[in-house]
């Protein structure tokens, strides 16, 4: 009898395994046949990310290939391992749960655990009331005028940014610009958000541009964990892995903590980021006004860790995808010279009219270069998919389709950007299709860079004119070509580790000092 208990021990996770398996196959992974949805071909135990190993490509180059393939279906159900998720393909489907159904698709369902994992508790990855009730306090800080109020932080970086260029150019050596690029914005977000005053552009290994590397490097670890997070969160807290390393915790907390403790304890007031939660902790409120300082209050309404995770959210989205954003732009228009000439000339005229003297204002009027960053957001979309939770019993109208609560629900912004019956010659850049009234229509229903409705990128305004001032500054100082291994037939390759698009190998760009008589004349400070 001892014995057959000792047989039935040893077998029993064999037995356990064997059931699971059985079961999986048989109704987990028929979930969506069930309900009349055609599904892809799930392997245990990975689901149809069986096929995004397989393929040996990137996040973004399986979800774009996976539409392309599967577009003409509304939508088709997909195991995110052995979770059922939709794909939705239909564009006005998607624009529906981002804006007109979005009460029924607020929360994400990204991974976060406040209390394990302070970072992790930034606005993106907020769910539910904790979300809107931080979404309602933070949304002061990114209006135009508060951002206005940082504009000369950030020139102040682009002055330096195209300083270092123009030693590379005496150099002759070429520029793999998107190490410069996140050099640079991390220098912004690091002034803005944290209040430090950093040189990472002339100093590599500044510890903001190492952490920046441990946060975002290509690696296995990074790839495994943003990938984690994003879809399949309850990994990251059965393995009790954390959202970043303990000793990037522990630099962000406490960089936070020394700025406040000085803030507040000298009555220090500065216009960033920083300076607007130190407002918030202390008085409950943002001041819509051009007033910046803050009467202290015993009373704090924000703890240290809610604001380190709102700024280390800041910092990890705004200097990843501007300068993922500013790599792409002018790889494209090295790749294209008869754009690059326009938005030289529509930079030149314009610095002109404003004695060449870099301002908000100038910046506003350079509207062509705004063109040339949105359809660069087009072909390279920062997130290449955008993931909602269904929070209630939701039926489509349009499609009858029913969606049960907690089911995952996917939208393959990548695919749909680069849809050709939506987007004709999708992979060819075309900044005009922003002005074309061809494509006012497509523009409304099928373009979500920063997403749509109530959690679109809070953001956006402060990451784009980022983007713009490095834009903006490299253009009109200098001439660019494409770098000596990029072929300009050829579409860049995406890295297959990156969950975010990424260039494999980097992109190399040889630049020279442009011969234009507006920078014979004074060049100013930002005013």
């Amino acid at each position: 009898m001892i014995q057959f208990w000792k047989i039935l021990l040893i077998l029993f996770p064999f037995i356990a395994v064997i059931a699971f398996y059985i079961y999986t196959k048989l109704v987990t992974f028929q979930y969506w046949t069930r309900r009349n949805v055609k599904q892809l071909n799930p392997v245990f135990p990975l689901g149809d990310l069986y096929a995004f190993i397989k393929q040996g490509v990137g996040l973004g180059t399986f979800y774009d290939n996976l539409y392309q393939n599967t577009k003409k279906s509304r939508f088709i159900g997909f195991y995110n391992l052995t979770k059922p998720t939709l794909i939705v393909n239909d564009v006005e489907m998607v624009k529906n749960i981002l804006v007109r159904d979005s009460s029924y698709f607020v929360d994400r369902g990204t991974y976060s655990d406040e209390k394990r994992d302070p970072l992790s508790g930034g606005l993106f990855s907020l769910s539910g009331d904790r979300w809107r009730h931080m979404r309602m306090k933070l949304t002061p800080t990114f209006t135009s005028g508060k951002i206005k109020g940082m504009f000369g932080t950030m020139m102040d970086c682009g002055l330096r940014l195209k300083k270092y260029v123009l030693e590379c150019v005496e150099k002759g050596e070429e520029i793999e610009i998107k190490d410069l690029m996140a050099r640079y914005t991390t220098d912004i977000v690091a002034s803005v958000a944290f209040g430090n005053e950093i040189d990472s552009i002339n100093k590599p290994d500044e510890i903001f541009r190492e952490m920046g590397r441990k946060i975002a490097g290509l690696s296995f670890k990074n790839a495994f964990r943003l990938g984690a997070t994003l879809l399949a969160p309850n990994l990251l807290k059965h393995s009790r892995m954390k959202a970043v390393d303990d000793d990037v915790e522990e630099f962000f907390i406490q960089l936070v903590k020394k700025n406040l403790d000085y803030r507040e304890s000298n009555n220090v007031s500065r216009r960033d980021f920083l300076q607007l939660m130190i407002q918030l902790r202390n008085t409950g409120s943002i001041k819509l006004t051009d007033d910046w300082d803050t009467k202290i209050s015993k009373v704090k309404t924000m703890t240290l860790h809610e604001m380190a995770a709102q700024a280390f959210t800041f910092y990890f989205a705004g200097f990843e995808t501007s300068s993922t954003t500013i790599s792409f732009c002018l790889y494209e228009l090295a790749k294209n010279p008869v754009i690059l000439e326009k938005v030289q000339k529509e930079i030149d005229q314009i610095l002109n009219r404003y004695d060449s003297e870099w301002s908000y204002e100038s910046l506003q009027e350079m509207t062509y270069l705004e063109n040339c960053i949105d359809e660069t957001l087009r072909k390279y979309p920062p997130l290449p998919i955008l993931q909602r939770v269904c929070e209630s019993n939701y039926r489509n109208p349009e499609t009858g389709m029913s969606i049960e609560p907690q089911t995952m629900v996917f939208l393959p912004i990548i695919g749909i950007h680069r849809d050709p019956q939506l987007f004709a010659d999708p992979m060819k850049f075309k900044p005009e299709r922003f002005t074309d009234l061809k494509y006012a229509e497509t523009l409304k229903k099928a373009y979500f860079p920063f997403g749509d409705g109530p959690r679109v990128c809070i953001g956006t305004r402060m990451g784009k004119l980022m983007t713009k001032i490095g834009l903006a500054i490299i253009l009109a100082k200098f001439h660019i070509e494409l770098g000596k291994s990029h072929n300009p037939k050829n579409e860049l390759e995406i890295d297959k580790n990156s969950i975010l698009l990424a260039a494999k190998g980097g992109i190399f760009l040889k630049v020279t000092v442009r011969d234009t008589k507006y920078f014979a004349r004074r060049e100013s400070k930002a005013i």
